[in-house]
């Protein structure tokens, strides 16, 4: 939604009291020969039966190449009717005008974001092509930070040591479970001490072992 270089980035709520709401809103403008720029802003709540107008203040340059400008306006919200608005941006440049496309916000407390960015764009980043996603805390890493939870899973490497400490602690000291299983869907291995040694603590390895020998003596017992 760009039109001549003038854009708006985002807008959020601020405040609202009853059926007043304060909005904030950012305008991103590409810098022209002329530096001297007047900004305004249309908005109207009622598809522009009426509208009203506010001036947006230059804040910094966000670049060589862009400025930053804020506005703020006040507008009203029925009681159990979403917030509804319609706005754009004219910009006038030593005599030459130039205005945004149309925008549009929705809002209604509890089910519309505060905060609305229009022109997101996430670039692409060259070092997270190579990433991969932990299958536990969906965190994106290096493909050497991940790892399975012993030699006998037969699946790729997909869990970042934090993760496999974690379901490993997890396991032993709030379930009490000394059998525990490759957290991994489709994979039915089952720790053994060795593995289970290389992730935890000393004091936690000793609570697995106590667990361990507890069934032992168990079984021991009913036979």
């Amino acid at each position: 939604m760009m039109d001549n270089g003038v854009f708006v980035e985002s807008i959020k709520v601020v405040n609202e009291i009853d059926d007043i709401i304060n909005l904030e809103g950012k305008i991103l403008i590409n810098k022209f020969a002329h530096e001297r720029k007047n900004v305004t802003v249309d908005y109207s709540n009622d598809l522009w039966n009426t509208y009203f107008n506010v001036d947006a203040k230059k804040s910094h340059s966000i670049s060589s190449k862009q400025d930053l400008y804020i506005f703020e306006l006040t507008t009203f919200k029925r009681p159990g009717v979403p917030l509804y608005l319609e706005f754009s941006i004219k910009c006038d440049v030593a005599g030459s005008v130039f205005w945004t496309n149309g925008y549009q916000y929705i809002y209604d407390e509890g089910i519309s974001p505060k905060e609305f960015f229009f022109n997101k764009i996430q670039l692409p980043n060259p070092s997270d092509e190579r990433k991969e996603e932990c299958i536990i805390c969906m965190e994106y890493f290096d493909p050497d930070d991940l790892i399975k939870l012993t030699d006998q899973c037969i699946h790729d490497d997909c869990m970042c040591r934090e993760c496999i400490r974690k379901h490993i602690e997890t396991e032993i000291s709030d379930k009490g479970n000394f059998k525990i299983s490759c957290p991994k869907d489709d994979c039915i291995v089952i720790l053994q001490g060795q593995d289970v040694k290389k992730f935890v603590d000393d004091e936690i390895f000793s609570r697995y072992v106590d667990l361990n020998m507890l069934c032992v003596g168990l079984k021991l017992a009913s036979n």
